[in-house]
């Protein structure tokens, strides 16, 4: 038992001395991702960007660092805003900083861009006058990961997830960045590798009744035959209808998942499922 408690002291003055190093020091960011990631930018922008402006920012954290892998030193680290002008002649702004892999910068611009474009302009539009559930939302999602539950094996999950994840990778060079003057919310699953996921989440104790539900439904039915068109059936997205709660609907289910891959209604059981289909869906186009 005095073993024990020996070995046990030892480690816990091993992990307070490593985790105690760096204290109140502060990690600086001194890239320049402007000057780094110029020719990806030029492509991105089509040669047509400018700095309009350049901060210094300061992220307070918890003052420490450890061997663990955790570093929880404060940040400094610059921001730039770029202007840049989109082909259809709206003047836009990309936020650039070093303190986060570019490529994921520009993953996170054009999801959330995609997001709200489609949360604003149809969801908004089509899915009024119902008791939303805070679970209800339209996300945007990047190709990335893929799990067994596709029921491939693990070389094929490894060959798919390793090909997304070099598409991904190459966003910030010239060959593979993607430009972003060009794209807009009705052509962007021609040109980059995303789907949306919508969840119609609504809320009450009790069922909202068959007549509200079936009334749901077609406005959901609606939407959809809506952004199918607007994207030229090119739509990739997962809708999701039902209760917030454990509730059934009239029809017993307790909830409907609709697939759709490059305008197609599809039959997947889940979102890896999904997942795989749209990847299949883009072969040959972006790896």
């Amino acid at each position: 038992m005095k073993r024990f408690v020996l070995i046990f002291l030892i480690l816990l003055v091993f992990l307070v001395s490593a985790c105690s190093v760096g204290r109140d020091s502060i990690r600086i960011y001194e890239a320049d991702f402007t000057k780094e990631y110029y020719e990806a930018l030029n492509v991105m922008f089509d040669n047509n960007w400018a700095v309009v402006s350049i901060e210094d920012r300061f992220k307070e954290n918890d003052g420490y660092i450890c061997e663990c892998g955790f570093d929880g030193r404060a940040q400094e680290f610059t921001e730039w805003t770029i202007e840049y002008t989109h082909e259809n002649g709206d003047t836009r702004h990309f936020v650039l900083s070093n303190h986060s892999p570019f490529t994921e910068q520009v993953q996170a611009y054009l999801r959330n861009f995609i997001a709200d474009y489609y949360k604003e302009n149809f969801f908004n539009v089509y899915i009024t006058d119902v008791p939303l559930a805070p679970s209800s939302y339209v996300s945007a999602f990047w190709l990335r990961n893929f799990g067994q539950s596709t029921g491939d094996d693990v070389d094929k999950i490894r060959e798919m997830e390793n090909m997304a994840r070099n598409y991904l990778r190459n966003l910030g060079t010239s060959e593979g960045a993607v430009p972003l003057s060009q794209v807009t919310p009705a052509n962007v699953f021609e040109m980059v590798p995303m789907y949306l996921v919508v969840r119609v989440s609504f809320s009450g104790d009790d069922s909202l009744g068959q007549e509200v539900e079936e009334q749901i439904m077609r406005d959901v039915e609606d939407m959809i035959e809506s952004m199918n068109a607007f994207t030229n059936n090119s739509l990739n997205a997962t809708f999701v209808i039902g209760y917030h709660q454990v509730i059934d609907l009239h029809t017993g289910n307790r909830h409907y998942r609709w697939y759709y891959i490059q305008g197609e209604r599809v039959d997947v059981r889940t979102r890896m499922h999904m997942d795989r289909t749209v990847f299949e869906s883009y072969r040959g186009v972006f790896w």
